[in-house]
């Protein structure tokens, strides 16, 4: 196991940013620095923007979304999966901003609600079917 990546000064990566702009050699910098390889390169790469540093557990940057697509397609019956693929959202994140859309008064509660009832006929239809599935114990198998 590697031992962890040596923490740099606010005024230490500036320092050291402006020394990979004027061309230290990598050596110069491990030196300078104390890092090693992997450091380095870790460093340099964000300093020379192909990475950016991320805290550890960070989140996904924030993004907008338009609310108006979005209760527009929860109120045309779109589904949870589907709002989730088109919106690119996690479960969790799909209900926050649900809550949020009731919390800014876009929808209210009971509306979101009653995308999710069930219709009589679903309803129907799963107790036929559970009724199929369940034996009576008492019958023998192949006659009911």
């Amino acid at each position: 196991m590697e031992p962890p990546v040596p923490q740099l000064t606010k005024k230490e990566l500036q320092e050291f940013a402006k020394d990979v702009r004027q061309g230290l050699s990598d050596e110069e910098l491990k030196e300078k620095y104390d890092m090693s390889d992997r450091t380095l390169v870790l460093h340099k790469m964000a300093v020379l923007g192909r990475l950016r540093p991320v805290k550890p557990g960070a989140a996904r940057p924030t993004r907008q979304i338009n609310v108006d697509h979005m209760v527009e397609d929860i109120r045309g019956g779109m589904d949870e999966a589907s709002l989730m693929q088109k919106y690119d959202l996690t479960s969790r994140e799909l209900q926050k901003v649900f809550r949020k859309i009731i919390s800014a008064g876009f929808m209210t509660a009971r509306e979101l609600a009653d995308r999710l009832k069930i219709t009589e006929s679903q309803l129907t239809e799963v107790f036929a079917l559970a009724t199929g599935a369940i034996k009576d114990p008492r019958q023998p198998e192949g006659k009911e």
